[in-house]
């Protein structure tokens, strides 16, 4: 690839979009600094003790993040087989991970962002991990406000079953 494109931010003189605050666009050859940047990122978060959840993923919860992680990790954990039409060829697509958080305080939660669901409105992101050196990790930073509940896994695929935790805060 020419370009590397992703929400995570890493400083790097190959970031060609510094004054973006959700996507970023870098050029290939910054490739090093991500996997320095993942490499770090999954030692701080295995070396910080024990994981809030156990299952496909170990969950980690830090102060403002939530980081799941995966060793050994093949391409199957994050990759599945798609195919629209029979007559087309099989594509592959991103496995995202889902995160529901419910907030201690509904009303934190900005209006284009409420999702009812129980009467309770909840935050839904999806992140996408990142495979390197056999080990898989993806950064999630958590909102701004208190949340309550967590609540996240992979959708189940034709060739994989999924997984699902949840966490009280």
């Amino acid at each position: 690839a020419d370009f590397i494109l992703t929400p995570d931010r890493i400083e790097s003189g190959a970031l060609l979009t510094p004054g973006n605050e959700q996507m970023f666009l870098y050029d290939a050859a910054g490739i090093d600094d991500f996997i320095e940047w993942y490499r770090a990122a999954y030692r701080q978060t295995v070396s910080a003790g024990d994981p809030a959840a156990r299952s496909h993923f170990d969950v980690y919860l830090g102060d403002d993040t939530v980081t799941f992680v995966r060793e050994p990790c093949v391409p199957e954990d994050i990759w599945k087989n798609v195919r629209e039409d029979p007559r087309q060829r099989t594509r592959q697509r991103v496995r995202r991970i889902f995160v529901h958080m419910t907030p201690e305080d509904p009303e934190a939660l900005l209006r284009q962002h409420r999702r009812y669901r129980s009467d309770s409105p909840i935050l839904g992101i999806f992140k996408a991990p990142v495979l390197f050196e056999g080990k898989c990790i993806a950064v999630l930073s958590l909102p701004g406000y208190p949340v309550s509940r967590i609540r996240t896994g992979q959708h189940p695929t034709r060739d994989r079953r999924g997984w699902a935790v949840e966490l009280d805060l």
